[in-house]
């Protein structure tokens, strides 16, 4: 009796321990600082000096490809449809604070993530289902024209 407490009262910790590796975005916690603190060198690169460390912010994570994270970071954005072109898929958004990719300590836009060989045709196929569900995005390609919500 007293093993069986104590097996479930070890499964219990292992799994609040595991459980507090992870966030609710799905990013392990060792990582969100440092994606965070590239993500402001990122922007900074770029000019953008309006941002400190604790303006950024993880707003979303969308998926993870072989170390590949696709996410939406804090950043200026103007409310304006923002187009993104990969090979025949047109990704539609409702503002300019589009979604980034990660991987290993660099920042890229998804278009030059796909370029780069970051990302592949597959998991671009695959982000357009997920910017479709969640985004409520248009659907637009070069060869047939279909919009949904």
């Amino acid at each position: 009796m007293f093993k069986k407490i104590g097996a479930i009262l070890l499964t219990i910790f292992i799994s609040l321990t595991l459980a507090s590796c992870i966030n609710t975005n799905g990013i392990p916690k060792f990582a969100q600082d440092k994606i965070k603190t590239d993500f402001l060198n990122y922007l900074h690169s770029y000019g953008n000096y309006d941002f400190v460390e604790e303006d950024m912010k993880i707003l979303k994570h969308y998926a993870t490809f072989g170390g590949t994270y696709i996410l939406k970071m804090n950043r200026d954005s103007i409310d304006t449809i923002h187009e993104i072109i990969i090979e025949d898929k047109v990704l539609l958004f409702e503002d300019t604070n589009t979604p980034v990719a990660w991987k290993s300590g660099k920042f890229y836009e998804l278009r030059d993530a796909y370029f780069d060989g970051v990302l592949s045709l597959k998991n671009v196929e695959e982000l357009e289902a997920i910017f479709l569900k969640e985004e409520r995005v248009q659907k637009v390609t070069f060869n047939n024209i279909d919009s949904s919500s």
